[in-house]
Formats: structure tokens, sequence, C-alpha cells
């Protein structure tokens, strides 16, 4: 029978992942392995020989999901190698409150590192994530608070489709598919993209509590994208990105060769 592992960033409460279980559950056994709250931005940080807790938890829907006190790299390797006896067919990361894109952040990303955690056994891997449009939040002691409640399922739909055919053929040469979603879409076009260069550009901001300095990293978000790139797509045309990635960083071999002649 196909098994599909689904973990997140958000924490195992979120109402993406429960909207990522009911976008799939037709297409074999859903499990969900996700951190007991919110772990956003850790990217693929592992909890190396410390203690962890797995508990079950009754999801909204009535069916039993596992979290884990730890990263979402750990929910899936607790996923994989102590929850499930066998290898699951496709591992699905999100669905994320928030855009995951750039070469510059996507390595912070819990969504993304959780799921480039599942190509190192071989498992296909989709990470999926859901834009928040400026018209949806406001800021509150500058942290993002969400004025109208997500609707994820439109990345639902695309979460199916593009799900159902990896299972029937595979990734192949790709190892892992990064989708964004606009949270109110142009149309319903899907295109494939590259990575833009950066998300956003870091300002460190002083603050004055209780007569003590402390310093935040604020990010400015970058607007204007070259056209292409998971930005542009996602932002400026408010359409589905869609980017390939693989896990393997090695740079061009050759390119060193002068360094040891």
């Amino acid at each position: 029978m196909t098994r599909i592992l689904i973990s997140n960033d958000d924490g195992i409460n979120a109402p993406g992942i429960l909207a990522a279980k009911k976008s799939v559950e037709d297409l074999g056994e859903v499990i969900i392995v996700a951190p007991d709250k919110e772990h956003s931005g850790l990217g693929r940080s592992l909890s190396v020989m410390k203690p962890l807790t797995i508990n079950e938890v009754e999801l909204p829907d009535g069916s039993i999901g596992y979290s884990v006190s730890g990263t979402p790299t750990d929910a899936v390797n607790v996923g994989i190698n102590y929850i499930l006896d066998t290898k699951p067919d496709l591992i699905i990361t999100g669905i994320n409150s928030g855009r995951n894109i750039s070469k510059s952040e996507i390595t912070k990303s819990g969504t993304v590192g959780a799921a480039l955690e599942a190509v190192n056994y071989n498992i296909p891997a989709i990470a999926i994530s859901q834009s928040i449009d400026p018209s949806d939040f406001k800021i509150e002691n500058n942290k993002p608070v969400l004025i109208n409640e997500l609707n994820f399922d439109y990345a639902g739909e695309i979460l199916h489709t593009i799900s159902e055919k990896i299972l029937e053929t595979g990734l192949k040469e790709v190892e892992l598919l990064n989708i964004n979603v606009p949270s109110h879409p142009k149309s319903k076009e899907i295109k494939i993209t590259k990575l833009a260069d950066k998300m956003f550009t870091p300002e460190i901001i002083s603050q004055e509590k209780d007569d003590e300095t402390y310093y935040l990293i604020k990010p400015n978000m970058i607007e204007e994208y070259e056209e292409g790139t998971d930005g542009y797509v996602l932002l400026n045309e408010k359409l589905v990105s869609l980017t390939p990635l693989k896990n393997d960083m090695t740079g061009d071999l050759k390119e060193l060769e002068f360094l040891i002649k």
C-alpha cells in the first residue's frame, strides 16, 4: 500500500498540515509526524543525542498523528526510522504558512530542510508553502498577525495533482520539488522556476527594555525579482512556482584543478 509521510515546521496543530493530509489521503495511507510546536527558520537542524519526546495526538479530523519535541528534520527522521516499519513512498512537508523561496533563504527553511532530509533516504519529497498576501496580515510588536484565516484549498489541489504524478512516475533526475502558492492566484497556471537570489535583506535594529539593549534581525522583504525566478512568478505574476531542487551541493570539480597543479 502507498504510504505518505507528512511533516512541517509550523507544528502539528497548524492548519496547513491538516490541509495537506486532506488533499492526499485518497492516494494512500497518510501518517503525520511533526514538531510539537513551531520551529520555523531552523533549516536542517538535527537534535543529535538530545532527548526527544514522541506523543500520539488526536488531530481535528479525529485521526492520530505523532508530535516530536524537536526540529522538522527530527520529525522526519522519527517518522522514517521509528514510527513507520518501511520507508514511505513520498514525503510532504507543509503546507507552510508563508513563502519559502530564493537561494539565500531556502536552506534556512525548516519546511525545505525537512524535505531535504527525505532525499537522504532516496524518498521523493515535496515542500509546499503558501505565500501570505500583505492584505492578509498586520504587524504587531514587530510580528505579522493574520487578519484573514488562510484558505489552503487551492494549495491542496496543487499538492494532490503533483503528488499523484510523482507516485505514478517518480521524480527521476529531480530529488525534491519546492512549491510556492500565492494566497490570491491570478489563474491556475503553474510555472517551473529557478531560485531567486534573495527573499529579504536583513536589518539589525536595537531596542531598549528594562535598561537593557537587545537586537532584532528585521527581514526587509524584496518586492522585485528577475523574470523566471520563484519570487517573480509567485509575487509579481501571482502564479504557482514549482522549483526543482537537488541535495548535492557539489560545485564544478574542474574549476579547482588550478589549485593542485
